[in-house]
């Protein structure tokens, strides 16, 4: 019996939940960021939640005058802005901060590209291809960032494969049919996180001259997702698309280190009382 079309959408929800990576914890831009530093801390994220990133460009931001005193600094005082502020990872951060902002300015003479968001969405992703440097992550968040007050959520051919290929729809899908499926999954709530999970995903595992290649079928194997142990198998599957590892939450984390001192603690007063 075919599936509804709310079953899906349903289906598509249990999905990208099940996908999510500290990689896809992504949100707006802050205010009055521009592209050039809103692309930078995507640059830099890494496979870590882009707040950590973000607090980079603002470290930056504070301790130099512009962008292009960052582009000819010494490396060592874009270390020493990033230390200052307590950046994890400030080494690792402050070559490629520098290596990103030449670039651009290698391209263009200068460090302006607020046109990303006039233009296409096939134009960024040429743009990211001249740079070298943008993350997958990229297109999704800048075609987000790009979407004013009434715009449809940006489709992309990658995603019309993802759900051929899932058999959502037919191949070669309209239009309309993959938006009555997708749209639904994004209403009321912040939309970068799921979308972002969704392009990727789509991205590493729908490639469209070798459409039964081996993270095709690991995708479609994380969608029926039949292993004896399902959340192990599905998390195969992640990391056979290039996805990273997920990470326990914090919460997670001190729930379990909770619940470790209070089984100590009873266990040492049980002893004591014995004693």
């Amino acid at each position: 019996m075919a599936q509804s079309v709310a079953a899906k959408t349903t289906r598509l929800q249990s999905f990208l939940t099940k996908a999510q990576r500290d990689l896809f914890e992504v949100g707006p831009a802050p205010e009055e960021w521009t592209v050039l530093e809103r692309l930078m801390s995507l640059v830099i994220q890494g496979d870590a939640p882009l707040a950590q990133a973000e607090k980079a460009v603002f470290a930056l931001e504070g301790a130099f005058m512009n962008w292009n005193e960052v582009r000819v600094a010494r490396e060592y005082e874009v270390i020493d802005a990033l230390l200052a502020k307590r950046v994890v990872g400030a080494r690792e951060k402050a070559p490629i901060i520098q290596k990103y902002l030449r670039r651009v300015f290698g391209m263009y003479n200068h460090l302006e590209i607020d046109w990303m968001m006039d233009a296409t969405s096939e134009r960024r992703i040429r743009f990211f291809d001249d740079l070298t440097m943008a993350p997958i992550q990229a297109s999704a968040v800048l075609d987000l960032d790009a979407m004013e007050e009434g715009d449809l959520i940006p489709l992309c051919p990658d995603i019309k494969r993802f759900f051929a290929r899932l058999g959502m729809v037919k191949p070669n899908p309209k239009e309309s049919s993959v938006r009555e499926i997708m749209e639904p999954a994004f209403e009321g709530k912040d939309i970068y996180p799921s979308f972002t999970a969704l392009r990727v995903i789509a991205a590493l595992g729908c490639d469209p001259k070798h459409p039964k290649n081996k993270r095709a079928m690991r995708l479609a194997d994380a969608w029926s997702d039949k292993g004896a142990k399902p959340n192990a198998h599905f998390e195969e599957c992640m990391a056979d698309l290039g996805l990273p590892v997920r990470r326990l939450k914090t919460a997670t984390k001190k729930k379990a280190t909770k619940k470790k001192a209070t089984k100590k603690k009873a266990t040492k007063k049980k002893a004591t009382k014995k004693a």
